[in-house]
């Protein structure tokens, strides 16, 4: 099990998407071959190949066109979608449908966005494009009952690793309902048909799907009823639609002004950010940087800003030790002046509206970033707060920032520091001590998964208010 926790942490969520993706192809051709799936597994192969270099020439062209960045993940991404939701088809019979889907799926992203970012799942718009103009739509056959067992472990994977189970839920148990009451056959639905596929991969799709919680509610609720009566890739895009009238996401490009050394390992990057950042303190940014050879990693992170959102600066603080992605790497070799872009200010690990509720935040050495945030913003906003914070880490050395949270002493805030070499880790009689009103508080938990798990069963135990914790995909990075 810890293997597997340690996999996903240390691939990106989009390489993850990418090695599942290829996973079913390799099963949906072997349980062909076996005779289980009734297709030829020669058209599953070469349509998924036909679709894959059709996909990225199409990419790279339309890029180029559009004088826009390309990411060869992502397409590839698509085309595999693309792939088990067609056919299968024969490329050399077949060459005009499978060619637009790849064109129109990958044409979507750059001719239907806003702010160079687009606003349509690619492969359902291509799956609809075809339908409507070139031939045969989704056939969805990925849906295969053959095929339930091996995309419920696939999608297991990825929502443990997205941690998007309310959306999903809400999108399952409202259509399924909803079919119940219509008459149909729920064990069918859910184990001969695209469901559990179309729910984990698609409908979960990053930049066309919501992430404020209430938005993925009103968007599972949306697509599901509308699928109920249409195509599920027609439901799909209205949804897309429907999310980003509802959240307005923003890009952002974001030119590096200074960078500097905090401790031995921990870099700081301040960047100047264009438009201005529009955000709320304890939120993350989705950071995109495009390198050469990138590792499983990928190019993109979530990363919260330190920053103050009155700050005209944006700042990241990241930790780099000797061996790390090479997403770090080119973090680190930025120069003055080089730009790194950035995508949808969110997150709900933010303070309450109500200041007179009482906190205690527990940061767990670079988890202490949207403190850091916070604490500026009081300062800046001269709000009072009750705050105890617990900022624990391996050693004094690897503190920073400590000036901040002096400072926010005079409006409220008291820091503890907790470093392991000399006080061990953060226990329950600490908490008592510093925090005696514990069970009157709001706790915050911000760090390392393994350490957010750990002590939120402490807290738990102690008899909490309340706890939230900070998440975001990947942590590890």
């Amino acid at each position: 099990m810890s293997t597997l926790k340690n996999f996903q942490n240390g691939v990106s969520m989009y390489r993850l998407v990418l090695y599942t993706l290829v996973a079913y192809v390799f099963v949906a051709i072997f349980l062909s071959l076996a005779g289980v799936l009734f297709f030829d597994p020669r058209a599953i192969l070469f349509q998924t190949l036909f679709l894959v270099v059709a996909g990225q020439l199409s990419n790279k062209l339309l890029a180029r066109a559009f004088r826009a960045e390309t990411n060869a993940e992502s397409a590839i991404i698509t085309s595999l979608i693309l792939s088990l939701v067609v056919g299968p088809l024969d490329p050399l019979s077949n060459l005009v449908p499978l060619t637009t889907f790849a064109t129109a799926a990958m044409a979507s992203k750059y001719v239907i966005a806003k702010n160079a970012r687009h606003l349509l799942n690619p492969a359902a718009a291509g799956a609809l494009f075809t339908a409507l103009f070139a031939g045969p739509g989704a056939s969805w056959w990925v849906g295969s009952g053959a095929m339930f067992p091996f995309v419920v472990i696939g999608g297991a994977l990825i929502l443990a690793k997205q941690k998007r189970f309310t959306l999903v839920g809400a999108f399952v148990f409202t259509f399924l309902g909803f079919s119940a009451l219509m008459g149909a056959r729920v064990p069918a639905l859910v184990t001969a048909s695209p469901l559990v596929f179309f729910a984990t991969i698609m409908l979960t799709e990053p930049l066309t799907s919501p992430v404020v919680l209430r938005f993925q509610i009103i968007y599972a609720l949306l697509v599901s009823v509308v699928s109920l009566g249409t195509a599920p890739e027609t439901a799909l895009l209205l949804g897309n639609i429907v999310s980003f009238v509802l959240e307005k996401p923003a890009r952002y490009t974001l030119s590096l002004k200074q960078k500097r050394k905090l401790t031995s390992d921990t870099y700081s990057f301040i960047f100047y950010a264009t438009p201005r950042l529009n955000f709320t303190p304890g939120q993350y940014l989705h950071w995109s940087l495009p390198h050469k050879n990138p590792d499983a990693r990928g190019t993109r992170r979530y990363f919260t800003l330190a920053s103050s959102p009155k700050s005209e600066d944006a700042e990241l603080i990241v930790k780099i030790p000797p061996r790390t992605s090479s997403f770090k790497k080119a973090l680190k070799n930025l120069n003055v002046g080089d730009l790194v872009h950035g995508l949808d200010t969110t997150g709900e690990f933010t303070l309450p509206k109500d200041e007179n509720v009482k906190l205690a935040l527990v940061a767990g050495g670079i988890g202490v970033t949207p403190y850091l945030s916070m604490a500026r913003y009081t300062l800046e906003s001269a709000s009072r707060r009750d705050v105890v914070l617990f900022y624990t880490n391996s050693s004094k050395k690897d503190i920073f920032y400590k000036n901040v949270f002096e400072k926010a002493k005079k409006l409220g805030w008291e820091t503890v520091y907790v470093n392991s070499d000399t006080d061990g880790r953060l226990n329950a009689d600490m908490v008592k001590k510093y925090a005696p009103d514990h069970k009157n508080r709001l706790f915050y938990l911000s760090g390392p998964p393994p350490m957010v798990d750990a002590y939120k069963k402490m807290l738990t135990s102690l008899g909490a208010l309340g706890i939230k914790t900070d998440y975001f995909p990947g942590y590890k990075s």
